[in-house]
């Protein structure tokens, strides 16, 4: 007998397939309540970046383990061609998140450092408005943002400690958009 493809079960039409709709225990009523008022298509993504012909929305991954420790992961969940963008948005203001830390451990100051830069920048999504997004601007290979640590030498109780000031240089550069006819 063959399937009917015109009918689709009721829980199908509203919650994507997830493992717990097959282990009912698992189902959380507030999670099913926020799924149905707040699509994963509908959720804002407000920050993005440019990437060869097309600008794409990303999410920061600051790691103060990594060769580059500030990066942009893209999300996948946005993406247009940097032609339409630049018709149907303009810039309204530029900011330059820029910080320093100090410490007696490298990476520790380096997250620090790291964790502040982050905070600005979710701080900037956090103020924006309703048809506003944000743009990262600072170019690889250009102006894209580096740490760099200055390490001395300090005598602490008769013992040679290290102590580490670290800046990030030059600062990183995101610009805030509005639509074009918004504006």
């Amino acid at each position: 007998m063959a399937a009917r493809l015109d009918v689709v079960p009721r829980r199908q039409l509203f919650l994507p397939v997830r493992p717990w709709l097959v282990r009912p225990w698992l189902v959380r009523p507030w999670l099913v309540r926020f799924w149905l008022a707040h699509p994963r298509s509908a959720l804002p993504v407000m920050i993005f970046r440019r990437y060869g012909d097309s600008v794409q929305s990303v999410a920061p991954d600051f790691d103060s383990k990594a060769l580059t420790e500030i990066r942009f992961r893209r999300d996948h969940e946005r993406s247009e061609p940097a032609e339409r963008f630049v018709t149907h948005w303009r810039r309204v203001r530029e900011h330059l998140l820029e910080g320093s830390a100090e410490g007696f451990v490298q990476d520790e100051v380096e997250q620090v450092l790291l964790n502040d830069i982050e905070a600005q920048l979710r701080a900037l999504e956090r103020g924006l408005g309703d048809d506003e997004l944000l743009v990262v601007e600072s170019e690889n290979g250009v102006d894209y943002p580096k740490t760099h640590t200055h390490q001395t030498t300090v005598t602490i109780e008769g013992e040679n400690r290290l102590h580490f000031a670290i800046t990030l240089r030059p600062p990183l550069r995101v610009g805030i958009y509005r639509k074009a006819d918004a504006a």
